[in-house]
Order: structure tokens, then C-alpha cells, then sequence
């Protein structure tokens, strides 16, 4: 009797399942380059909620409640502005906040970074308390 199914030695030919081994081996490496940890650009969840790059302070802290830690502070930096046809080098305030969540055992720690007030970087800790 004839064998209507594809060998496993067909396996290889066939282009779809090629470019999905590809794909599934490209996912795994750039899993295990990024150390397992999520950025902010992969956003997580708070409460049921998603909170992501480039969300305010305030929204945030509606989303997920008052964090566990919390550092305010200023920082001074030199940019460079043009003004006309010339660059000036002006020294500006940005506002930095660090806000650490700690959402149980079960879940990893999160430490979220703003600048401006402004969501730029959320890091991933240990397992919480």
C-alpha cells in the first residue's frame, strides 16, 4: 500500500516547514541572548493591565498603585541646540524617577525607569516577596 503522507526524509524539502524551524530557532536564540529578562518594549502586565514605553508616570501608578519604592532626583545635561544657523550647547533638567513594583511570589520584581515622567526602561528583578 502507497504511503499518502509525507516521509521524514521529505521533511527537509518542504519550504513552509523550513522557514518555521528558521523562525523557531532565531525566537529560542534571541530568547536566550536576552538573558529570559523582558524589556519595557515587550511591556508586562500590572493588575491586568499592560503598561509599556513611553506611558506617564501618572498612568502607571493608576494602573498598578503606589510602588513599593520609589527615587526621585535631578540630573543636569549638556545638549546641543540650534539656533538659527548656529549650535548652542544649553544645560538642561531631567527629572528622573525610579519606581520599584513588587508584585508577589509568584511574580518577578519590576524596577521601571522614567525620565521626564516619561516611561524609558522597565527592568526585571528576583521573585517577589
Amino acid at each position: 500500500m502507497g504511503d499518502s503522507g509525507p516521509r521524514p526524509s521529505d521533511a527537509a524539502s518542504m519550504p513552509g516547514l523550513r522557514i518555521r524551524v528558521l523562525l523557531c530557532c532565531m525566537s529560542l536564540f534571541g530568547l536566550v541572548a536576552k538573558g529570559g529578562s523582558v524589556s519595557a518594549d515587550d511591556g508586562f502586565r500590572c493588575n491586568g493591565r499592560v503598561i509599556s514605553t513611553g506611558e506617564w508616570i501618572a498612568r502607571v501608578i493608576d494602573k498598578c498603585g503606589e510602588p513599593d519604592s520609589e527615587l526621585h532626583r535631578i540630573e543636569h545635561r549638556t545638549i546641543a541646540v540650534r539656533v538659527g544657523n548656529v549650535i548652542e550647547q544649553r544645560t538642561v533638567e531631567i527629572v528622573i524617577d525610579e519606581l520599584e513594583y513588587d508584585l508577589g511570589p509568584n511574580r518577578f520584581v519590576r524596577f521601571l525607569y522614567f525620565e521626564n515622567g516619561r516611561l524609558l526602561n522597565t527592568t526585571t528583578g528576583e521573585k517577589g516577596r
